[in-house]
Formats: structure tokens, C-alpha cells, sequence
């Protein structure tokens, strides 16, 4: 979605039984896809584990999307924008005791509705200075970061807990007034 695929359909790897922690599990997947608004139909395939009994809870998800090559426009951050971070980076038990300081689908397709973003990077595991990194070497641009950061850029983000926006000057400081988790700015791309 931070690229401007559609999903299409969500698979699921669940290496637990289907009654009743896979079904628990599905209902969870359902719930934080809701709001992409896809049908029973796309939602999700999968498999369980039936063959013998399991002591462990594991689980993958795949999701595909499609993109119109024709009408797509690659989002690309632009020299001179703020580097945001959207969003708080958590892991593990932080995530589950989270008081709303996340990113959420609601939040992404917030972001990805607005005309003043120009990028949007979904911040994994290796934390916000890996990605950040990362979306100023597919831009072919540097970034400086600013003085007094108040998030760890080292830390893990788990599920994709925050994300690195690209962001017109201008329109930071509405965003962050206005927007319903966390927005820090961390620095400009040049």
C-alpha cells in the first residue's frame, strides 16, 4: 500500500490447528484488514497444521497487490523534504500493550491520501536508520539528520509500528497537529 498496490488477496501459513487457534488467529488477521474494505473472497487462503499436534504458535502472512503500471506513479521523496517518522517504533510486548501510538492501516491510508507526502517507507525490524537510509538511496539523495532526535533510530519497529515519511516543509507542523499517533521529525532529505 505505501507504494500504491491494491491488495488482492492474503495468504495465510498458520502452523497451529484450525480449532480453535487458527480460527482466533484468522478472526485477528480479519479484524486488522477490515478496513482495506476487500471481500470474504480475497481475503484470505491458507493452511493449518492437521497432520499432528502442535506446541507452538507460528504464522506467516503474504499478502499480494496488484499496480497499474500505466497510471502508476512511483512515490519518490524530493530534496530539500522533511524526513518524518510516523508513529512509535515498538517490538514484541510493547506492541501489545500499545496506548494508540502505532501506525495502523487507518493511519497509512490517511497518509497515503494526502497530496503533500511523497513518500511513505514502513519502518521493519532494522530499525528507523536502516530504512531511512534506504529511502534516501533509491531517491539518490542524502539526508541530515537533525539535533535532538527524541526516538531511537536503532530500535526494532516489529510490525511495521511507524513509518518514514517524506513531507513538503510546509505541511509538517499541520500534520503533526492534526494527525493521531505520534509525528517527529528526524531530519531533511538533500
Amino acid at each position: 500500500m505505501a507504494i500504491g498496490a491494491e491488495p488482492i488477496t492474503i495468504v495465510n501459513t498458520l502452523s497451529v490447528e484450525m480449532n480453535d487457534t487458527g480460527e482466533r488467529i484468522i478472526r485477528g488477521i480479519k479484524k486488522a484488514i477490515a478496513p482495506l474494505g476487500l471481500s470474504d473472497a480475497q481475503i484470505i487462503t491458507g493452511s493449518t497444521e492437521e497432520n499432528f499436534p502442535t506446541c507452538q504458535t507460528g504464522m506467516g502472512i503474504t499478502i499480494i497487490g496488484i499496480i497499474n503500471k500505466d497510471s502508476w506513479n512511483q512515490p519518490r521523496a524530493k530534496s530539500g523534504s522533511l524526513a518524518v517518522v510516523v508513529g512509535i517504533p515498538k517490538v514484541g510486548y510493547d506492541v501489545l500493550e500499545d496506548k494508540g501510538e502505532i501506525l495502523s492501516i487507518e493511519h497509512l491510508i490517511e497518509l497515503k491520501n494526502n497530496r503533500n507526502i511523497y513518500e511513505i517507507l514502513p519502518v521493519g525490524s532494522k530499525g528507523i536508520l536502516f530504512e531511512l537510509n534506504e529511502m534516501a538511496r533509491t531517491n539518490n539523495l542524502a539526508f541530515c539528520l537533525e539535533d535532538n532526535i527524541k526516538l531511537d533510530l536503532s530500535k526494532s519497529a516489529g510490525p511495521a509500528t511507524c513509518a518514514i515519511i517524506s513531507i513538503d516543509e510546509n505541511e509538517y507542523e499541520k500534520l503533526r497537529k492534526i494527525f493521531p499517533i505520534p509525528v517527529n521529525r528526524i531530519g531533511r532529505f538533500i
